[in-house]
């Protein structure tokens, strides 16, 4: 993006903002939790506590990661679970709407190109490319299987439904119990997977499974009344090619959430109920500026005395104070939860605290954090 591309944008969409906005920001908490990462507490209009994490996405320390665990857990236990598998976190929030009764997030979700949940139908999604660059997209994903001639459509990954289609499973799929009258057959990964967008190889192991032992075993689930139409042998290799509608090259996460408030500063058309849409809960969003270089978390506290939570037309207008230009808002109510350096920042408001959510995203370092851990804590100490 060119300088007259950014003069453009400040004077016609960001400059207005600024000028016409009505929050009214008191600043209660700024301090550094990581280089190139803020974290700014608010007090905004005198009715409404925000928690900010400031991103800086020029730093090339910093990197964003879906986290889906193998159930619902709270947002901590995911970001310290991260961390035994050698990640050093910095923040989390919690990630998007799911259902309590399978467990599982309601829209697509891929963790370090792995795909956790892939659907038929997504609502707006967050998508990170390797480069670690931020979209916002209604993204429609379709999966095709080879085998030696033979072309399949595969409906897709992790879902449990008794719609008589082919399916894809693997460790993330594994809370589902698989339909025995299927033809499950066990595929193993014959290398890593590069991007989801990618031409993913596999070789059949098993003609005749129902588990998932590890990472690199996947199960396609063929209806028995469909499989007659395939030639399945062992050994055989099965392609599979996740082709992703609006094209977005490299793709290593994403996450999915319910609102895509704006974007590139207008607000977005997307249909939400009136209640959903007017009545003021706590909030959890994501969003980044007109020119791609800063990120942010926000949460929303809210069904307190403190703070009462925001409308999403409250929300617009503290996100166009903070310029920001593109956002989607994830779960919220209970769910809402911010994490720094493994402590709770924000006030969840379920009176039995921190809620277990399906997914959460993740701030990653790449270099060493004792210094800012130490830090916070001293700060936190001293300023109560």
């Amino acid at each position: 993006m060119n300088l007259r591309h950014i003069l453009v944008g400040f004077i016609f969409y960001i400059l207005p903002s600024i000028l016409f906005s009505q929050i009214k920001c008191d600043t209660l908490l700024n301090i550094e939790a990581a280089d190139g990462v803020n974290h700014i507490r608010c007090k905004i209009n005198d009715r409404h506590i925000v928690n900010i994490i400031s991103i800086d996405l020029a730093n090339p320390d910093l990197q964003f990661e879906s986290f889906r665990a193998d159930s619902l857990q709270k947002t901590t236990t995911q970001a310290l679970t991260n961390e035994e598998n050698g990640k050093q976190v910095i923040a989390a929030i919690n990630g998007d709407f799911f259902s309590f009764q399978s467990g599982f997030p309601i829209n697509g979700h891929v963790q370090n190109r792995v795909p956790v949940f892939i659907p038929k139908l997504n609502q707006t999604q967050l998508i990170f490319s390797d480069k670690q660059k931020p979209f916002l997209e209604n993204l429609s994903v379709s999966i095709i299987g080879i085998i030696i001639t033979d072309t399949f459509i595969i409906d897709g990954v992790n879902l449990n439904n008794n719609i008589n289609t082919i399916k894809l499973f693997n460790k993330f799929g594994a809370l589902h119990k698989l339909d025995n009258s299927n033809l499950l057959i066990d595929l193993r990964l014959l290398k890593p997977i590069n991007y989801l967008n990618d031409t993913i190889s596999f070789v059949i192991t098993n003609l005749n499974s129902n588990l998932i032992s590890n990472d690199s075993l996947y199960i396609l689930s063929i209806p028995k009344s469909l499989s007659p139409e395939y030639k399945f042998s062992l050994s055989d290799t099965v392609n599979i090619i996740f082709s992703i509608n609006p094209m977005i090259n490299n793709v290593t996460d994403i996450i999915s959430g319910n609102g895509h408030l704006l974007k590139n500063n207008f607000t977005s058309k997307e249909d939400f109920s009136k209640s959903f849409h007017l009545t003021e809960h706590p909030r959890t969003l994501i969003g980044f500026n007109y020119d791609t270089t800063k990120f942010y978390f926000l949460v929303v506290d809210g069904r307190q005395t403190s703070s009462i939570g925001m409308s999403f037309e409250t929300m617009i207008e503290v996100l166009k104070f903070w310029n920001i230009s593109n956002a989607l808002n994830l779960d919220g109510g209970g769910s809402t939860t911010m994490v720094i350096h493994n402590q709770i920042v924000n006030s969840p408001s379920d009176f039995t605290g921190e809620r277990n959510v399906a997914n959460s995203l993740q701030l990653i370092s790449k270099s060493q954090l004792k210094k800012f851990i130490s830090e916070r804590k001293n700060y936190i100490i001293n300023n109560k």
